[in-house]
């Protein structure tokens, strides 16, 4: 900056160049030029010092190296004599040192031995007195120790007749323990003995579960006759006349509850199961139930007495804390005598009537009567008579079965017919509770609506 004021121009070149830009407008451009030449100038003197600073630099950085060096030279030398004088230092410090260690080994092997000598001395006084005092601690201990066996002694003598009055009544209290735990399993065995002989059933409580599924609605069912009673002929009490119709009641049953296993609800039925007609009513359904209580069952029990009948029947599902148990009629029994007189009249009705129709088309019923034989005949006509004789009685206001020697003669075809009436009323027992239970009692998912009312005109149809 100071070498740039000396190439000012003077004041007076100013005011000559002042009008002349005002005028041609070159004082931008003039000032441009000034500047530029001012930086130039500036750029040379600044490399020029910039050189001069660098060749300084490394005259002094040479003058620095030959120092180092020189110093170096002469560290080198001092240190070697150095070295030289210190080892001639050290080998005399070390005969010095092993001279004194010398003397210093003698005085110390001295000294060790004399403290040998006395610590010898000392050990065997103390060995001395601790022999003294271990005699009379010995002996101390054996007076006490005597002391502690006798008082231990009777310690354990106490201790033991207390433990033989606590062990005998340890034994008083275990054997009434145990007399009472055996009195308890031959009560337990008692009662199961007698659960098992009143159980009304052939198989019992679990094979009945193995064999049907928890959720299917089991219907058991007991006929009226047993051919097999293990109870014997006496139990059931039964009159000749009554009809053996078990095996046609079965499958009329099994075809009602085919068809509910087709609509897709769940049903199983079991017979041949009842063991005897000497158990009945509550106590054989609460029986049952005690052990069946987690399956849904219906047990229907046809009963006969002298010329009567009922259906004693009783139901359960899972959440039940009871069996429900009734009875069809709930009072007056049906009479099956008068049923079966019943399918028997309805037969000889249209034999009449078909006999009569022979009569009217050929003017006679040999041959019609000779299809059966004469002695049938004169039975069916026997029976006819009988049958007005009830009506006569009817219209008197008299009991019919007040007439004396009214016995029909009852063929097979009416004791199937019999048989299906009795079917029918069980059937409907059946089917109502089987819809209550679908309808009711099964969780929401799987409730279906009844299918009695579906079946019932089919059953209808059958006693017409």
């Amino acid at each position: 900056m100071t070498k740039s004021l000396p190439k000012k121009k003077p004041w007076f070149q100013y005011l000559v160049e002042l009008p002349i830009d005002l005028i041609f407008k070159t004082r931008s451009a003039r000032i441009s030029s000034e500047a530029a030449r001012i930086n130039n100038d500036n750029l040379i003197e600044y490399y020029e010092k910039r050189d001069s600073i660098q060749q300084k630099m490394e005259a002094g950085k040479m003058q620095l190296q030959a120092l180092i060096q020189q110093r170096n030279f002469e560290f080198q030398y001092e240190q070697s004599h150095f070295n030289r004088h210190f080892q001639g230092k050290e080998g005399k410090l070390n005969r010095e040192l092993q001279t004194q260690l010398a003397i210093l080994n003698q005085e110390f092997q001295a000294q060790d031995g004399k403290l040998n000598r006395e610590l010898q001395t000392e050990l065997a006084r103390l060995n001395r007195e601790f022999q003294a005092q271990e005699g009379n601690l010995n002996r101390e201990n054996a007076y006490q120790l005597e002391i502690f066996r006798a008082k231990l002694q009777i310690f354990l003598q106490e201790k033991q007749k207390d433990l033989q009055l606590q062990l005998k009544e340890i034994d008083v209290t275990l054997a009434r323990e145990l007399k009472a735990i055996d009195l308890q399993n031959n009560l337990t065995v008692i009662r199961q003995q007698r659960q098992l002989n009143n159980w009304p059933l052939t198989l019992d409580d679990e094979q009945i579960k193995e064999i049907v599924k928890s959720d299917n609605l089991l219907i058991l069912f007991v006929p009226p006759i047993l051919k097999y009673d293990r109870a014997g002929a006496g139990a059931n009490s039964l009159p000749n006349t009554f009809p053996d119709i078990e095996q046609g009641l079965n499958r009329r049953l099994r075809a009602f509850l085919e068809k509910y296993k087709q609509s897709g609800r769940k049903v199983d039925f079991l017979t041949g199961v009842w063991m005897t007609k000497a158990f009945s009513g509550e106590g054989a359904f609460k029986t049952i139930f005690s052990g069946l209580k987690s399956k849904p069952i219906l047990v229907i029990n046809t009963l006969v007495e002298r010329t009567y009948y009922h259906l004693e029947y009783s139901y359960w599902s899972q959440n039940f804390q009871e069996p429900y148990i009734d009875s069809v009629p709930k009072e007056e029994p049906f009479s099956w005598l008068e049923l079966l007189y019943f399918a028997t009249k309805e037969r000889l009705l249209k034999w009449e009537a078909q006999r009569n129709k022979e009569k009217i088309e050929k003017g006679t019923t040999e041959e019609f009567d000779g299809a059966l034989g004469g002695e049938f005949v004169n039975k069916f006509l026997a029976d006819l008579e009988l049958i007005k004789r009830e009506n006569r009685m009817l219209e008197i206001g008299e009991d019919p079965n007040n007439l004396p020697n009214r016995n029909y003669t009852v063929t097979e075809p009416d004791k199937e017919t019999f048989s299906r009436l009795i079917a029918i009323q069980i059937c409907l027992l059946i089917g109502r509770t089987a819809d209550e239970y679908f309808l009711l009692d099964v969780p929401p998912q799987e409730r279906q609506p009844p299918l009695l009312p579906e079946l019932l005109p089919k059953l209808l149809e059958e006693i017409s």
